[in-house]
């Protein structure tokens, strides 16, 4: 007998349990004909062929199972721990609908169902459309449960958890769930966590509690809290990044007091505030000159004004003194910044050394150097947000362009077998920067693909 017939015999079996447990409940009971469910059933579905489904499970799994009831959740869990030690995700669907329907008020049950679609299904999708599709359903999944428990603050947390983490990781989905809702990711998290603390607040004045005192126990805004203040904190500064880079500067600069009031607010009235929490407001304050820094320099880059360029450099010394500063809080936002700025700066002296300005663009390139030295202290290279990208092309761009600007020499000189040995040499160099790192400088890469058709035997 294969696995499969096997996993079908176990589900007959069960089945036959419940059927059994049921007849045995009926017989205890009275005739199900004479029950009021059975009108409610044909007036759902009049064709008297089979009740409608939800009517049908609500039933079955309640009326018909009497006392057995639980006897019959029991086992489905344990069918569920089943297939879930065996990966067995789409299996466990079913058992979890199941269960849903047994237990609508446990949140687990929801939040399982929601966990299993939206990344463990979702990441055995073979094509970014297949992967949304069960992203989404998740998505759905996870609100429906709080539908159906609106006194729930950890469901409301967990759909603004879901925001937070699942949509971004894969660039198709936050851009189709962002056109599908009309709002920035972060935008959305934000709202579900407010969510979630005021749903906590009416339950504990539900209860007669005073959400911020309490009588030798958390109550559930303190708990719920807890669990939203960090979360909070970074979806702000993640939404700031984010319009920062979409050259949104009066709408960050607009929205950064607004964090910062909120930072204060949760820290006064959060249970168990650490020093991670107060760097998280403090980076905050520290981001609003950099930001301002960045608005300043776009004025100026679109007005055509040289000193853009010396103003890209001052930016990428301030965001490394921000990054070095708050050293113990994931500023991975400001790290990717901060690198584009290099590549932006090294694309420029590219461009430098081809119009001819070899010793301006070996100044900058000194400077990036040095700059970048600082993205890897060696006391922190074991965090997984800093990387040694931006510093390995700085590190290069050192080397090539004198080569660039000796090149550029040749060319113009129309030494055609200098031109060659030079950029050899020059090919070996940029071949060893792209094994090194993976970001490249879209200009830059097209040029050396340039070098290659042009001077490579």
């Amino acid at each position: 007998m294969n696995q499969q017939q096997m996993h079908s015999k176990r589900w007959v079996l069960l089945l036959a349990a419940v059927v059994v447990v049921g007849l045995s409940g009926l017989l205890q009971a009275f005739w199900i004909d004479n029950l009021p469910e059975t009108g409610e059933m044909f007036a759902a579905n009049p064709f008297g062929v089979m009740p409608h489904p939800d009517i049908m499970a609500n039933y079955i799994l309640t009326n018909l199972l009497g006392g057995f009831k639980g006897i019959a959740i029991n086992m489905l869990w344990m069918q569920f721990l089943e297939h879930k030690n065996r990966e067995e995700f789409v299996e466990l669907l079913p058992v979890l609908d199941l269960i849903s329907k047994l237990q609508p008020n446990l949140e687990e049950v929801w939040k399982h169902l929601a966990w299993e679609k939206a990344y463990n299904i979702a990441n055995l999708a073979q094509t970014p459309e297949e992967k949304l599709k069960w992203v989404l359903a998740g998505l759905d999944h996870i609100r429906e449960g709080f539908s159906k428990n609106p006194k729930s603050w950890r469901l409301a947390w967990q759909i603004g958890y879901f925001y937070f983490h699942r949509v971004p990781q894969d660039p198709f989905i936050l851009a189709a769930v962002e056109e599908k809702e009309g709002k920035d990711v972060y935008e959305i998290t934000l709202d579900w966590f407010l969510k979630a603390e005021d749903v906590a607040v009416a339950l504990d004045k539900e209860r007669g509690d005073d959400p911020l005192k309490s009588g030798g126990y958390f109550t559930n805004f303190q708990r719920c809290r807890n669990n939203t203040t960090g979360f909070l904190m970074e979806t702000y500064a993640q939404h700031l990044a984010r319009l920062v880079k979409r050259e949104e500067y009066d709408r960050a600069l607009a929205r950064l007091p607004d964090a910062i009031r909120l930072c204060d607010k949760l820290i006064s009235e959060s249970v168990g505030v650490t020093d991670v929490h107060i760097d998280r407001r403090d980076s905050l304050i520290d981001t609003m000159p950099l930001y301002e820094l960045e608005k300043r320099r776009a004025v100026a880059a679109a007005a055509g004004r040289p000193e853009a360029e010396g103003m890209r450099s001052e930016l990428a010394e301030a965001y490394v003194t921000l990054i070095r500063k708050y050293h113990n809080i994931n500023l991975e936002y400001l790290a990717f910044r901060l690198k584009y700025i290099f590549v932006l700066a090294l694309e420029n002296t590219y461009d430098l050394v081809r119009a001819g300005k070899a010793q301006e663009a070996a100044n900058i390139a000194v400077k990036l150097a040095d700059k970048a030295r600082f993205i890897l202290p060696r006391e922190h290279r074991d965090y997984f947000f800093w990387d040694t990208a931006a510093g390995e092309l700085a590190e290069f761009g050192k080397s090539v362009v004198p080569k660039e600007a000796q090149l550029a020499k040749c060319e113009s000189e129309h030494d055609a077998a200098g031109a060659r040995a030079v950029a050899t040499d020059l090919l070996l160099i940029y071949n060893r920067l792209f094994e090194k790192t993976t970001w490249q400088a879209p200009r830059i890469v097209k040029h050396v693909e340039e070098l290659k058709a042009k001077y490579a035997r």
